[in-house]
């Protein structure tokens, strides 16, 4: 599927809690900038990553209603986790995106992001926006395949001693302490 082609989602959240969630964005551009990142906002594709350092996602008005730089980045840096520094320097952190080749990946970032959102009781909130969101909603949720599973327990470890680790967390905290 190509990524210009996809088609909006249902909404996951209400409008208040999206608001609420918005006003944590600039937490979440911090911690993109402290992970050696820039963002970029433009129309070009909903979500992509250069493999220079540079995060493109589209202007809010190009973004399902639900949408928040808190979720896309948040998932944006899972990939990172999950497939490694060495990812950094891939464009889309080395994943085909317009192919099923590399599921197996984008689904252990849905397995690890789910792991740490509901450490945050925030797994109905920073729900991934990409198509796969229907595994993060249900197989994710029960189990996982070992292929994902060793990956997603990769970017554990590397969450585990990431050094924005203390600045993701608190950007998760005020994510957490907005929707409450």
């Amino acid at each position: 599927m190509n990524p210009l082609d996809r088609q909006p989602i249902a909404p996951r959240c209400d409008a208040v809690t999206v608001g609420a969630v918005r006003a944590t964005d600039p937490l979440w551009v911090a911690l993109l900038e402290q992970a050696g990142f820039r963002l970029a906002r433009r129309s070009t594709s909903y979500v992509w990553y250069d493999g220079r350092g540079e995060v493109a996602i589209a202007p809010d008005e190009e973004l399902d209603a639900d949408d928040t730089l808190a979720q896309i980045i948040l998932h944006e840096l899972v990939h990172l986790l999950v497939q490694g520094e060495e990812a950094r320097s891939e464009p889309d952190w080395g994943l085909d995106n317009l192919t099923d080749s590399d599921a197996n990946l984008e689904e252990a970032a849905l397995v690890m992001q789910l792991r740490l959102l509901r450490q945050w009781g925030l797994e109905a909130v920073l729900v991934p926006t990409t198509d796969f969101r229907g595994y993060y909603l249900t197989e994710a949720a029960v189990e996982a395949r070992a292929d994902r599973l060793e990956a997603a327990e990769a970017g554990w470890a590397r969450w585990l001693v990431w050094p924005q680790r203390e600045a993701a967390e608190r950007a998760l905290a005020a994510t957490r302490s907005a929707v409450a």
